[in-house]
């Protein structure tokens, strides 16, 4: 949560008012104020969480040191400072950037918690490596952005901005709810041997949401300045709707090989999660829909459609864990989720397309669709894990058939013909 707060939307921000934004150095302004609200934002909250420190300690249970949580909202405090030019080396494409930076970060922090831990300063070494790491990078990133977009705080630019990200933050306190929310409440009402299953469970169809990673960080960087382009509309449907299928067979992927790594990898008071991490996938498929499809609602100067989507689905999550997980154990948490995720894919698409209509193959998509559920279904059907490895790959083959076909991804030889006519 204190990452979303600190946040404070300005990421969508960024990509909204950057991306529509008429040339290049109108895009660099935004950055310099976006980046400037971060900042402050971050200072602001770094101090009020300082002095707070010493409260926050005595309310944390268990025997909490004051220095590690002081370590702890150091990094917090710069997580503005590190996602605006991460943010804005993705919108300007710069991978191979993105990628020393980021890793670069990951690797001093493993460095440093194997040092701090060897030393004997345990749970506190850990914080200080994380502390430490995220001032070493937000002091690269500052440096960089401020040769490439400098830093602004223009009044008028802060108002909008605000007014933008303010809904934003709120909308993702009420997703983090909906999505961590399950567990708190499965944990009241099962044993531990189908809560640990459950939690297996997620952490296995949280692979699928890895998969199609890449694709969403390089596209939600991207989509605004698609968008402002030449047969834009046209060109964020498709690409939308290849992202969406690309979740689709992530989903199958990880859906369909899951159970027999499950079954080979854990003891057998663990097999129940092969059950629950069919339908886990499907929920991250659905997600994944609703966050391509709902570019019209972060298209607009307000984004106070969003925010009170997310908390009308926040609480109707609430009230279907409160009432069917008492009764129904993990299988009612499962339905929750998989009903407002329903909602929430309605909701987003419809408000989406009346603010910005975009001609997304959809007919096409409902078939991929179709098929994915179907193949997660057979998937099933194997009693041994032989069957299911040979039942599994034909029918991830079957999706990927349906893919191509369908022609929501480019087979490779025309993009490998695309390149070489590029080339040449």
């Amino acid at each position: 949560i204190g990452t979303i707060v600190l946040g404070f939307g300005l990421v969508d921000a960024l990509y909204r008012f950057g991306g529509l934004s008429a040339n290049a150095s109108e895009r660099k302004r935004v950055c310099a104020n976006v980046f400037g609200l971060a900042v402050c934002v971050g200072l602001l909250f770094g101090v009020i969480g300082q002095l707070l420190a010493p409260a926050l300690t005595s309310a944390l249970p268990g025997s909490v040191d004051e220095l590690d949580v002081r370590l702890i909202l150091v990094a917090l405090t710069l997580e503005g400072a590190i996602a605006i030019p991460l943010s804005w080396l993705r919108m300007q494409e710069k991978a191979k950037q993105f990628f020393i930076l980021s890793s670069s970060k990951a690797l001093i922090q493993a460095l440093m918690v194997f040092v701090f831990l060897e030393l004997g300063y345990g749970v506190t070494g850990m914080v200080a490596a994380s502390a430490i790491s995220a001032t070493l990078l937000a002091m690269v990133l500052a440096v960089l952005q401020f040769r490439d977009c400098g830093i602004r705080l223009e009044r008028d630019s802060i108002k909008t901005l605000v007014c933008y990200g303010l809904p934003i933050m709120v909308s993702g306190i009420a997703a983090f709810v909906l999505s961590g929310l399950d567990r708190w409440v499965v944990a009241g009402s099962v044993g531990v041997a189908d809560l640990a299953a459950y939690a297996v469970a997620i952490k296995f169809a949280t692979v699928a949401a890895l998969l199609a990673q890449p694709y969403g960080l390089w596209w939600f960087a991207r989509r605004f300045q698609v968008l402002r382009a030449p047969d834009g509309e046209r060109d964020c449907a498709r690409l939308a709707a290849m992202g969406a299928c690309l979740g689709f067979v992530a989903a199958c992927l990880v859906g369909l090989l899951s159970p027999v790594a499950i079954t080979y990898l854990t003891p057998p008071a663990y097999h129940a999660a092969c059950e629950y991490v069919v339908w886990l996938v499907l929920i991250f498929a659905i997600k994944n829909c609703t966050d391509l499809f709902n570019i019209g609602c972060y298209a607009g100067n307000s984004s106070h459609v969003q925010m009170l989507i997310e908390i009308g689905v926040a609480t109707m999550g609430v009230i279907g864990y409160i009432v069917l997980v008492p009764q129904y154990g993990i299988p009612g948490a499962i339905s929750t989720l998989i009903g407002a995720s329903l909602l929430r894919f309605v909701l987003f698409f419809y408000f989406s397309q009346r603010a910005l209509a975009l001609p997304y193959p959809l007919k096409r998509l409902f078939v991929l669709a179709l098929v994915c559920i179907l193949a997660l279904l057979l998937g099933q059907l194997p009693s041994t894990s032989v069957e299911r490895v040979i039942v599994a790959f034909g029918l991830i083959m079957l999706v990927m058939a349906g893919a191509f076909t369908t022609g929501l991804v480019p087979h490779p030889r025309k993009l490998l013909l695309h390149r070489l006519q590029r080339a040449t």
